[in-house]
């Protein structure tokens, strides 16, 4: 069973630490960069002349790069607009393992597989109903529980 219901705050805030770190590592990434072509553009001018607007095209590769990498936060900002969470009570699934990452697959169809975090397979029990909540669009994992103790926070390895 799926149902929507409102994000609380504990979500809010979990969604927005996951846009705020993409846009960190986003910035980290573009500040290498314009390190790099700084360096490039310096080593042209030590050597020789550098083609007409070679600079400004650097900036206009960093500008597309920071605005197709900053995208990525975009379906946790969607999600946390429209202030809604999916509640699924799960009776029948099983967990699959697909390269390095572990999946929860429900047998009805009525939702994809998604990601769920290997520290906590060991206490999921599969021949008992599962609580889960997460975001609809980031598949960002709010609750995972068999009772009313999350195991995502009862398991983390980061306290």
């Amino acid at each position: 069973m799926i149902s929507k219901i409102p994000l609380n705050e504990a979500d809010r805030k979990s969604l927005r630490q996951q846009i705020k770190l993409y846009l960190f590592f986003t910035a980290a990434v573009l500040v290498g960069l314009m390190l790099l072509f700084s360096i490039a553009l310096a080593i042209f001018l030590c050597f020789s002349k550098p083609a007409e607007g070679v600079g400004k095209r650097m900036a206009y590769y960093l500008i597309a790069f920071f605005l197709i990498f900053s995208g990525t936060c975009v379906p946790a900002l969607i999600d946390l607009i429209r202030g809604r969470k999916l509640r699924i009570v799960a009776t029948n699934y099983e967990i699959i393992k697909k390269k390095e990452d572990y999946m929860l697959h429900l047998i009805d169809g009525s939702l994809k597989p998604f990601k769920i975090y290997d520290y906590i397979l060991p206490a999921i029990n599969i021949s008992q109903p599962l609580i889960i909540e997460m975001a609809p669009i980031s598949k960002l994992l709010f609750f995972i529980a068999h009772d009313e103790e999350n195991l995502i926070t009862k398991l983390s390895p980061v306290e």
